[in-house]
This record gives C-alpha cells, structure tokens and sequence, in this order.
C-alpha cells in the first residue's frame, strides 16, 4: 500500500486542530495547508490504481525484450515511473505532501462544489510544482527569459533560490534563450533537486555553445551533482563528470550517468547513503586538463537536461547479461573447435555468435549495447599488466606512467638539479620559500638567500650554492642553503643574466656598464675577473661543452675556448634571440624566443631547428637534451631526430628526464607543482579512451 493510501486510510486527515502531533488536522487553520495535500493524495491513490494494470504489462513486454525495453525507456518516460519517484520524495517533501485527501470532505462541507473546484485547480498547480522540483523527468530543460528553473547557487530550497544574473541570460537568434560565460568558468545549477535514494541512476546531459576560443585555451565542461541533506543544506560533497573538451563552432553534447552506485560508465554521486538531495549542474570554461578556469573564452549553456534512466540501466543489465551468456557458449564452443578438443561442430546461433565476437583481430574495435565476449575489453583508459594480455600490449603500443606530485604548489614552481639534489622554489602566500629532496619523496624546507623574493638560478660548483635574485642583481652564496653570504657582482656589472659551472669555472654574462665587456668567470664564485668581448651585443644565456668551449648566445654567439678568458663573436642567430642554455661533452644548445633550438658541436658550426611552439627550458639528461613548451617535451640526442613530443600539461615549464631511456621518469614544473613520470612502463599497458557513439553503447577493444 502506497503512502497516499495509508494516510487516506488511517485518519491522517481528520477535523480536529493541526499540532505537531496531529499534522493532518484541518481545524484551526489546519485546512490551508492540508487541504489541497488531501487532494494530492486522493488522485494519486486513483493513478496507482489505473497504473497497476499498466505496470504489469510493461514487465510482460520488458522481460520478452530487454534491449527494446532499454530504447522505449528512454524516449517514454511512463506514469508509473513518475509516480515511482514521487513515493520515493524523502521526509521533508513528505510532510510538505502529507495531508491532502481528508480535506476534501471538509471542503465540500464548508464551501460545496465551487470550493471542491478551487482545491481541485490549487492541487493540480501543486502537483506541478511537485514534478519540476523533484521528478527529474519533468524539470524544465531551457532557460526562458529570466532563467527561472536555473541558479548561479548550489544550495537551498528549489522555492527560495535566486535566478541567474540577468546580464548571463541571452537571446540567440535561431534558438532562443541561453546562459552566456565570458572570460571564466561558470556553473549553471538547476534548482530542482532529485532524490538521493538507493537504486536510482539519472542521467544529465547539456549543450554547450563554444561561442569563443581564444589565449590558446581548450575549454571543457564537465556535469555535476551537489550533494544536500534534508534541508537543502550543503552536505559537503559533489560529483562530477569527466571534462568533455568544447570547440569553437558545433555545438557539443556533454552528457554522463550518476547513481547510488557508479553505473556503467558513470559516476557514483556524492556520498551515498549521507545525500538526501542532489542538484544537478553544468560548469563551462574550465581548462580541458583540469588545471583552473580558462580566459578570454565565451561559452553558451543552451540546456540542462536531466532524466531518470533507472528502469533503462535495469533493462541494459538484463539484456548485456543474456548477450554475455550467449557470448560465453560462443568463446567457448569456438575455443574448443578451434583446439580440436571438442566435436568442432557448432549449431548455426552458436556460428553466428561466434563470428560475432571472434572474427575481429586483437587491436580491432568494436562499439556495442553489451559486452562483446571474454575476449574484448571496454575502451575505458584501464591498465593492465603486459603478460595478461601480451598481444594487445604489442598492437596498442608502449604506455606512458601518469604523472605523480611530488611537492604540491599553487602556482608553477622553478626547478634545478644541483649536488644530487632536487630544488624547488615554491610559491606561497606573499613570496617563494626553497624546497630540496633527494628523491623527490622525502622534502626539506631550505632558506630562501633573499628572504620571500624570487630565485632566478641556483648552480652548485666549487664547494658553494651560487644564488641569483629574481632581478639579476644580487649574488648569494652557501655550503649547506640554510646560512647564505652575499657576494659582489662582477666589476661594472650591475644586471646578471646567466651563469654557468664547467666543473673547473664559473662563467656569468651580464651587461656592459663598461662597453664591451659582457663575460667574467671565478673558480670560486665569490671573486671575479671581468673579460673583454669584441661587439656591443649583450649575450642572455651561457653553458659549457661542445669539446670544452663557452659558448654564450642572445642576438649573436660568442665562444670562449680558453675557460672564458677571451671571447669570438660567432654567427647571427636565424631563430631569435637565445634565452636559456645547456651543455654537454658533445654540444652546447640553446632555445630562442622565436620558436626554435640552435646548437654546435664545435663552437664553430652553429645550425638551428624550429620547434612547433615557443619553447621554455632545455636541459641535457646525460645522453640528450629535453626540451619543454606547451605541446608537451621533446628530446633529441642528434638534432636531427627529435622524438615525437610527449604530452604534459600545456602550462609546463622546468623539465628533466632523471636516466638516459625510455623507461626513465621525467620531472617537470606545473601548475600544480613538481610532477614525476611520462616514463614507458616495462609491466603495464593502457587501453584507449574511446567515447561511444550514442549514450547506450560502449567501445571495446579485442585482447586476445
């Protein structure tokens, strides 16, 4: 018996006066309240009873054909789910429900038919108001002209919540009203709210209108549900969707399932079992690789859809169950004709099925409503081991560790390799502190030599950490970085751009207060010998090798074979000017403003290469140099092949490959601070993440 009948049944409504105790009560007032309730009550007992008899041919048709079912779910939302889900309203919308029915026979006897009508009208607008708020189902799915069902909040009764900023709401010729995002992320929350309750899946999709990409940003958007307790209250928890890049130009469908449980390809809502409510919502214009909200891009919610697939996802499971019953006598039936174990002779379905799912090589992919068979695997980014499945490992290809952090930041930190340990200049809240690890596990806090400020470069040699200031104007020095020296610059230098340690020198370039002299060198870093150049072009970066030369570069080259003790003005640049350097026994290379990497094995010949995006550092790993830009990291161990660029987050900036192979970790500077991996795994491959056509298929892949 549904809650409806029970209050009918037992009195629930009654004439004597409403109290906490006697909630149905119509007297003193009472009758406001409980009233139209009470005819809420009476039509809804009238429904189920008409809907039991719809119910029961529904199950006969659903059990004939699960998969028709799924489809005819879907698209024909029926009376009985509705009602389905009303009973399921939890405690607060049950005693905002709770007393309809009994008032009816107090209404005809006070007010006779005319007030019957009355109520009758006032429960049907109430019923309404019922369905938008809870009944997912019925929410509204585009704005009007004050986006009415929607809200900028996250929290708080669907009555009470306040419409979206006015100037959002914009009317597109061809279509009509939608939420505009300029310049930042938005979220757009429905106001309704769904009920958390076990056993149910929803399913949310929206169409985002990428009116504006611009600053080379990849904006996405991702789906949600808030999570509330029984008085729309925050319960401290959502759920969100995978981030779904959005283009410029065509409109993109961003859709995805939540549940009690995570279902298929879903996502378990928050909290279960703790949510009394979920709010469903849409965020637009954050960063695809989901690194913070994106710039100088507009975005254009244009419908919040949200519907109750939990009869669909029942019928999917029934149907993928027959299907992977039948493929299991498939697979087995072929594997034993195929080994010539068993009689090799299949009936014609089992043939079909077969072939259905065994005539695809390993690799192939297949998209589905159910399981193909044992033999495929969901296209899912799932990892697994390489002897689980060796011949898929070999046809998908070496796969790339994820990226770990090691030392969390706020903002992109700078990263050196000095003396066997990793330095990490982080920073906080009104500066930078210094950071240094062995093993970028296990993290000590150093002091900063210019107390908050900025570190442009810190370089280890002779004994002392040589510390350059972020404005090239002040040197300090250290045995251990906790208690720092300052030092005096070179004679007549008043700005350094870089330094350098050769193992026997350090070498600093700087500006020319005195014309022409741009070099000095110290073998100790704390006294220094200024050296004359031939030309008035400042030079920007140093670094040591190329058969034992110093060579430096900024719009032209200079070379110094003889420990920085005199310098020749080489070549003009082709690629720009030089900004940051690296050496090794076999080559000095440096990356350009403009683009590109030049190099020399001698310090003669210099050639240059032009790089896909603007690069930001160079290092060398032992056997070849590593260069980052915002299409990932390159490596190179010739100049004349550079390995295909590995991808990273784009704001990447220090990067350093810890060994000299494939199966060697990289460290790298983000956003979110100092990041290890992006080696290739030698036990473990990846399967692609493949979206599915349509939202009741899945991709698969055959492994074996």
């Amino acid at each position: 018996m549904s809650a409806a009948r029970d209050r009918l049944a037992s009195g629930y409504y009654n004439s004597q006066p409403k109290t906490v105790d006697n909630p149905g009560g119509m007297d003193n007032g009472g009758h406001v309240l409980n009233f139209p309730l009470a005819l809420d009550d009476l039509a809804t007992v009238f429904d189920e009873t008409v809907a039991d008899n719809d119910a029961t041919q529904a199950a006969i048709e659903a059990d004939n054909n699960a998969t028709q079912a799924a489809i005819e779910a879907d698209n024909d939302v029926t009376r009985g789910e509705i009602e389905a889900l009303r009973d399921q309203v939890q405690t607060k919308l049950d005693a905002a429900e709770a007393a309809r029915d009994v008032a009816i026979g107090s209404a005809m006897e006070a007010d006779g038919s005319a007030a019957l009508a009355e109520a009758s009208k006032n429960a049907a607008a109430a019923s309404e108001a019922v369905n938008k708020r809870v009944v997912a189902n019925a929410f509204p799915d585009r704005l009007d002209a004050t986006g009415s069902w929607f809200s900028e909040a996250a929290v708080g009764d669907p009555a009470a919540l306040a419409d979206p900023t006015p100037a959002a709401i914009v009317n597109v010729a061809g279509y009509g009203f939608e939420y505009r995002a300029s310049n930042a992320q938005a979220t757009l929350y429905a106001k309704g709210v769904l009920s958390a309750a076990a056993g149910k899946v929803y399913e949310i999709e929206a169409e985002i209108d990428q009116a504006v990409v611009g600053g080379g940003e990849t904006p996405a958007a991702r789906l949600g549900l808030q999570g509330l307790d029984a008085a729309f209250a925050s319960t401290g928890a959502q759920a969100v969707s995978a981030l779904v890049a959005t283009p410029a130009g065509p409109v993109t469908i961003v859709r995805a399932r939540f549940g009690y449980a995570a279902p298929a390809g879903g996502v378990a809502w928050p909290q279960p079992g703790v949510s009394v409510w979920l709010r469903p919502f849409v965020t637009c214009n954050r960063k695809a690789d989901n690194s913070g909200p994106v710039t100088a891009c507009t975005a254009r919610i244009r419908r919040l859809t949200v519907r109750d697939v939990t009869a669909v996802v029942a019928a999917e499971i029934k149907a993928a169950e027959a299907a992977a019953s039948a493929a299991s006598v498939a697979v087995a039936s072929q594997a034993d004709a195929e080994s010539g174990i068993g009689p090799g002779l299949m009936s014609a379905t089992r043939v079909g099925q077969a072939i259905a799912a065994q005539a695809l090589s390993v690799g192939d992919l297949r998209d589905s409503a159910t399981p193909p068979g044992a033999r495929f695997l969901r296209c899912d980014g799932a990892v697994y081991l390489n002897s689980a499945y060796p011949g898929l490992r070999a046809a998908l290809g070496p796969y790339r560790v994820p990226l770990v952090v090691r030392k969390a930041a706020t903002a992109r930190p700078r990263i050196w390799r000095e003396n066997g340990l990793w330095l990490a200049q982080i920073p906080v809240a009104g500066g930078y502190e210094l950071h240094s690890s062995p093993d970028l596990v296990t993290w000590t806090q150093r002091v900063n030599p210019f107390g908050t400020g900025g570190i442009l470069k810190i370089v280890y040699g002779a004994g002392l950490y040589l510390a350059l200031d972020e404005y090239g104007s002040t040197w300090r020095t250290s045995p251990d970085l906790t208690n720092w020296t300052t030092r005096a610059l070179p004679t007549n230098a008043s700005t350094i751009y870089d330094f350098a340690w050769s193992g026997v020198e350090f070498v600093a370039v700087h500006n020319n207060n005195a014309a022409s002299r741009f070099f000095s060198r110290s073998l100790d870093g704390i006294a220094w010998t200024v050296s004359a150049t031939t030309s008035t072009y400042m030079p920007q970066c140093v670094a040591y090798g190329a058969g034992g030369k110093w060579v430096a570069a900024g719009t032209e080259v200079y070379v110094s074979a003889d420990r920085g003790v005199t310098w020749t003005l080489g070549a003009a640049l082709s690629f720009g000017i030089g900004t940051r350097a690296a050496g090794s026994a076999g080559a000095v290379a440096f990356i350009t403003g403009s683009s590109g990497v030049v190099w020399t094995t001698n310090g003669v010949d210099f050639s240059g290469q032009a790089l896909p995006q603007p690069p930001r550092a160079i290092t060398f790993d032992g056997a070849g140099f590593v260069i980052s830009s915002s299409a990932g990291l390159r490596r190179t161990t010739d100049f004349v092949t550079f390995e295909g660029a590995i991808a990273t987050p784009t704001d990447v900036g220090d990067a350093f490959h810890t060994g000299t192979t494939v199966n060697d970790p990289y460290v790298i500077a983000t956003s979110a601070g100092v990041q290890s991996g992006l080696d290739l795994s030698t036990t473990q491959f990846q399967v692609p993440t493949i979206a599915a056509a349509t939202a009741y298929t899945s991709v698969y892949i055959k492994a074996y």
